[in-house]
């Protein structure tokens, strides 16, 4: 009966090692599943930096870009604002010479 019941204790024991390496193979499984996990969330997490950097850089370029086309932008407005004047003393320099001829036929009609 002893014998039986260390052959019982034995067999237990022999169960318990098993069980106990099935539950360590399959935590390790786990654990190696959740490292390959980790590690794809830094590479898109890294991904998304690069892009971001990217992105970023495209940015400061089309702010820069931008700010160019402004100063074009205020260039030709005083190029318009200068091209008005002179149009406009062109008019006014128009409108006395129309005078002064006005003024010259009327003096003529009256000498004729």
């Amino acid at each position: 009966e002893h014998r039986k019941a260390m052959e019982d204790v034995t067999g237990l024991l022999g169960e318990k090692d098993r069980v106990d390496r099935s539950m360590v193979l399959d935590r390790s499984m786990a654990v190696d599943s959740l490292q390959a996990n980790v590690a794809a969330l830094e590479a898109a997490l890294q991904h998304e930096r690069a892009e971001l950097v990217a992105r970023s850089a495209q940015v400061t370029t089309l702010q820069h870009d931008l700010e160019l086309l402004r100063h074009d932008l205020d260039a030709a407005q005083l190029r318009a604002l200068k091209a008005d004047e002179k149009a406009a003393r062109l008019v006014e320099q128009l409108r006395q010479a129309d005078l002064a001829q006005q003024k010259v036929e009327a003096e003529r009609d009256l000498l004729v």
